[in-house]
């Protein structure tokens, strides 16, 4: 009897948590898994035009560059975690993946971690799925982050999700100029995406 007594606080906590969970897990075949481009899940027309999605001003929150393709922002108070749309780049314990972390870092401080997002998504974690620019110095123009990634080798454009991308064209034309120069990924053997 005294064993049973034990376990009932989680058994109650069980009762309540598993309807929850389940109700969590039919959600999620919703929403994109960016990370892992075997699951089965079919991209939908965006929801809004390029024109229409969310853009504004950030900075790039320090420390905070994960990988080739995560990072966080903040803007008075507020912190995301941004997902580059786009784009894929290698694991940190895959090749080339630190190199093309640091790639990453070297742009955002060349703009003093200013970054300027167009949200295009929310995937799974829900982090935001964005293309990013960043400005340049001494200039009124701006640099397309996932450009710049592609076209120095450290990312590949990520077909899956192209429909999520609005300046598609402008990454397939980074790894042209990146494939045709064997830069990053596209030097070594075992980075190349098959």
């Amino acid at each position: 009897m005294k064993h049973l007594v034990a376990w009932l606080p989680l058994l109650a906590i069980a009762v309540v948590t598993v309807p929850i969970y389940q109700q969590w897990q039919r959600s999620q075949p919703s929403r994109p898994h960016y990370d892992n481009p075997s699951t089965n899940w079919k991209k939908p027309a965006l929801t809004k035009s390029p024109g229409e999605m969310l853009s504004g001003h950030w900075n790039v929150v320090p420390g905070s560059v994960e990988d080739g393709n995560t990072f966080q922002v903040q803007q008075q108070g507020r912190v995301e975690i941004i997902r580059l749309a786009c784009v894929n780049a290698p694991q940190l314990d895959q090749p080339l993946g630190v190199r093309s972390r640091d790639h990453l870092r070297s742009l955002f401080a060349q703009a003093n971690n200013h970054v300027i997002l167009t949200i295009a998504d929310t995937d799974r974690q829900g982090r935001k799925v964005a293309e990013v620019n960043v400005p340049t110095p001494r200039s009124d123009e701006e640099k397309f982050v996932q450009y710049e990634m592609v076209v120095a080798g450290w990312a590949y454009p990520y077909e899956k999700f192209a429909d999520h991308c609005p300046n598609w064209d402008v990454v397939q034309q980074g790894m042209k100029e990146a494939k045709q120069n064997q830069r990053g990924v596209w030097a070594v053997a075992p980075a190349v995406k098959h």
